[in-house]
């Protein structure tokens, strides 16, 4: 199995010789989540008038630490001792500190060193990539000199030990967020003076607890429509849409290649050669057309055989008909239910909730049995708090930016509440925003944050830079 960073280099090599003949197919775009963008997810917000920020221009823009148990947190700074071999154990947990990588590439890469199987690597969150972040991260049935052994440009482990138990999904208590959200002028005074207030109101009500992009595929925002197509049956479709579908956002190459694969559609061999140049962009994709081309038009099994995104994206999908009841009952009252249960339960009840939206969409009664032998999916009365608390810890205004540092419960968006309070910018920074590089926790909390940045030197070109990211 080919590594993280093995991979990462084929697909650089080939995105440069491309562009060394057609830059133009690479140009970056900025990224605006304005009203449009956000009620492509079901997201309608009142008519507070946000400050802009600039989201992630350096990884230490965003850190995320998460919050165990017993109050522990995962910090993200250098280990500061040397560690002691622990006894022999069949569970051993650590902190895992990752640079501008995903949670679910870095356990690929350990499940690769380790020479193991994914099952026996837990986490309790996925954390953002671009970003630095820490983690508990368990491992079972691994030497503790195969996990000491570990090791990454992009991530490090610190704080080895014996446990009794591994983490399972969801066994957190949350996140802390420290973050540098960067402003094109100094925020006014008139304007950090309503800033305030929104954050004063929301401290003490809480803010609507929407699913917010990320939980769309930030590429497309369209992955809630594959989760409709698979609830409807319709796999063949899922999978066409999904091959060749371009989006609206992202670099030109990418679209091409898509507009590409729809004239060859059906030849799963001629698409997989020609995506696998591209070996981290297209992962899916590939997986499913390997399937394809040993089992020819089993499109219910190409879905399965990527369980973990197939499955996300029917969640997806009650993820956006949540916020598009949380939009329309917000509209007409601040009296909102304490809770709003997801679609994927065999309640009728729960159906009846929004059956409005369901024979909109063409689904209603829904069949569970198109989704029932999905992995990944599990029928159950779950209920989504309709606000979520967050405790700030520090809110300052600086001449390029405004710091925040807060506390979200475990399930939680950053993003979803960032919405709430400013307009956020991404992709291409226009040159207003400043590029300075900014000790983010020594400003809020006194940490220096200098000591991660030079240790994952070089790891992040700037986002005016071509990364191929």
């Amino acid at each position: 199995m080919e590594s993280y960073e093995d991979l990462r280099k084929i697909e650089r090599e080939n995105l440069k010789t491309i562009f060394q003949s057609n830059p133009e197919l690479f140009k970056k775009q900025t990224y605006v989540d304005d009203q449009e963008i956000l009620n492509n997810i079901g997201i309608e917000l009142d008519n507070y008038e946000r400050p802009e920020v600039f989201l992630k221009f350096w990884p230490e823009d965003f850190i995320v630490e998460e919050l165990g148990f017993n109050n522990r947190v995962q910090t993200i700074d250098l280990p500061k001792k040397v560690e002691q071999i622990p006894n022999e154990s069949r569970v051993y947990r650590a902190t895992l500190v990752k640079f501008n990588i995903s949670t679910l590439d870095a356990v690929k890469d350990m499940v690769r060193q380790t020479n193991s199987d994914i099952g026996k690597i837990k986490y309790a969150g996925i954390k953002d990539k671009v970003a630095i972040t820490a983690q508990e991260i368990t491992f079972k049935d691994i030497n503790y000199s195969q996990i000491k052994n570990i090791s990454s440009k992009y991530y490090f482990l610190k704080d080895i030990k014996p446990k009794k138990s591994a983490v399972s999904a969801g066994q957190l208590e949350g996140n802390r967020f420290t973050l540098f959200l960067r402003t094109k002028e100094k925020i006014s005074e008139e304007n950090l003076s309503i800033l305030e207030n929104k954050i004063s109101e929301i401290s003490n009500e809480g803010f609507l607890n929407f699913y917010y992009i990320q939980r769309f595929d930030v590429n497309r925002l369209i992955n809630w429509h594959w989760g409709l197509l698979i609830l409807k049956g319709e796999y063949e479709k899922t999978i066409h849409h999904y091959l060749t579908y371009p989006g609206k956002t992202g670099w030109a190459h990418i679209h091409n290649i898509r507009k590409e694969v729809l004239d060859i559609y059906g030849d799963w061999s001629e698409i997989k050669n020609k995506l696998s140049k591209f070996p981290l962009i297209f992962r899916n994709e590939i997986v499913i057309l390997e399937h394809l081309e040993k089992n020819p038009d089993d499109y219910f099994g190409a879905l399965q055989a990527i369980s973990d995104q197939s499955s996300l994206w029917v969640k997806a999908y009650a993820s956006y008909i949540f916020n598009l009841k949380l939009s329309q009952l917000s509209k007409e009252s601040s009296d909102l239910p304490d809770s709003l249960p997801l679609l994927l339960s065999t309640n009728p009840e729960v159906q009846e909730l929004y059956k409005d939206i369901l024979e909109k969409h063409e689904v209603y009664p829904i069949n569970f049995e198109n989704i029932k032998s999905l992995r990944g999916i599990s029928f159950q009365d779950y209920k989504v708090k309709t606000r979520e608390k967050v405790i700030f810890k520090h809110a300052s205004n600086t001449p390029n930016g405004f710091l925040l540092q807060f506390e979200l419960n475990k399930g939680s968006y950053a993003t979803t509440l960032l919405s709430q309070l400013f307009t956020l910018v991404a992709g291409f920074p226009p040159n207003e925003y400043s590029d300075i590089h900014f000790n983010t926790t020594k400003a809020v909390d006194g940490r220096d944050i200098g000591e991660i940045t030079q240790h994952f030197e070089g790891l992040s070109g700037s986002p005016r830079d071509l990364n191929f990211e």
